[in-house]
């Protein structure tokens, strides 16, 4: 090849290598979905997005060269502290269009970032508070012990967002968690005899949230069952009416005569209970407590619950007895009661 053939060659090479890396280097524009996530750097605080409708992705328009777009995030996570994400307990509103341009993993990528959608999201920001003795309450459903009952240990540590531990304390019982026996391990306790079973620690009902911690997780439970939970079945339950004392006299209520009688009943419970049942010692019936003001309102139809009789007399469920039905929903209709008539 001489040397004029080898100068262009050179020359064409060149030029394509100037080209490509032209090409490389443009601005091009891109739209891509990006997921955000907010942490906290230390155990002392937690962030959480305020609001249903945020999903935990965004919408992103960006713009740079075809390499940097290449290189562009798909996740980023942010921390309290950083530019843009205030570490300050408190909601704030974060714009995100700003925590991303500031974020070195995009500033990294050598992109700029000129839409998001959603354009703002609230976050709150909670100081993690710790709650030492919290005691510790068995959940045994259908179980009758004899004798006491021991829990080790009888109390626990909390570890959650400053609002769940308000809420834990304010609870109308005192601040506490329940320890439930795996349905599993309950298959599996000898009546007579001690029974050392683990159980799970839970939050009450109603209070739940992810970052909130139990320690220890579990606790030992050591009791002795009395009986076993026996079943039965009832054919029907007559249906009471009881009212407040200040409204005998003044309303006059029928039930439907499709309801008078709660139909299949299901009894489960303490052998012992239940064997009284069977005896007709005690007898079950739906009763229907009807308030003051479900009275002026003429309610028209509500679910009974159960109780027992025992010589006439009206008795609570004792514990561990569950009565249910498949339907309870009784029908009536409310009335002022007739003035005396005057002689």
């Amino acid at each position: 090849m001489n040397a004029r053939a080898r100068t262009w060659l050179i020359v064409v090479i060149v030029t394509a290598l100037v080209w490509l890396y032209a090409e490389a280097e443009s601005l091009t524009r891109s739209e891509q979905e990006m997921r955000i996530a907010f942490a906290s750097p230390t155990p002392d605080l937690v962030a959480r997005v305020v609001g249903d409708e945020w999903r935990g992705s965004v919408r992103v328009r960006i713009e740079g060269s075809s390499a940097a777009l290449g290189q562009a995030p798909r996740a980023l996570r942010f921390e309290l502290g950083e530019p843009g994400v205030s570490a300050a307990e408190g909601e704030h509103e974060i714009d995100l269009r700003s925590a991303l341009r500031a974020s070195r993993e995009i500033q990294r990528a050598g992109i700029n970032v000129l839409d998001v959608e959603p354009a703002t999201v609230r976050l709150r920001v909670e100081t993690v508070l710790a709650l030492e003795g919290v005691e510790v309450r068995p959940e045994l459903i259908g179980v009758e012990l004899t004798g006491g009952l021991t829990i080790d240990p009888p109390r626990v540590a909390v570890r959650a967002p400053r609002a769940f531990v308000d809420a834990l304390r304010a609870s109308p019982t005192g601040a506490h968690v329940m320890a439930r026996i795996p349905r599993a391990a309950l298959t599996n306790i000898v009546e007579g005899q001690e029974n050392r079973v683990r159980a799970r620690l839970l939050f009450p009902e109603g209070l739940q949230d992810p970052s909130a911690e139990i320690t220890p997780g579990e606790v030992e439970l050591i009791f002795t069952v009395r009986s076993r939970t026996d079943s039965l079945s009832a054919p029907s339950a007559p249906v009471q009416v009881l009212l407040p004392p200040r409204e005998a006299g003044r309303w006059r209520i029928d039930i439907n005569p499709e309801d008078a009688f709660i139909r299949d009943v299901q009894v489960t419970g303490p052998g012992d209970v239940i064997e009284r049942i069977r005896s007709r010692e005690l007898r079950i019936i739906a009763v229907l407590w009807l308030s003051s003001d479900e009275l002026e309102r003429r309610l028209d139809a509500k679910r009974a619950t159960f109780a027992l009789v025992r010589d006439d007399q009206t008795t609570a469920l004792p514990a561990g007895l569950v009565i249910d039905a498949p339907e309870t929903l009784v029908r009536l209709s409310i009335e002022p009661a007739p003035e005396p008539v005057e002689p």
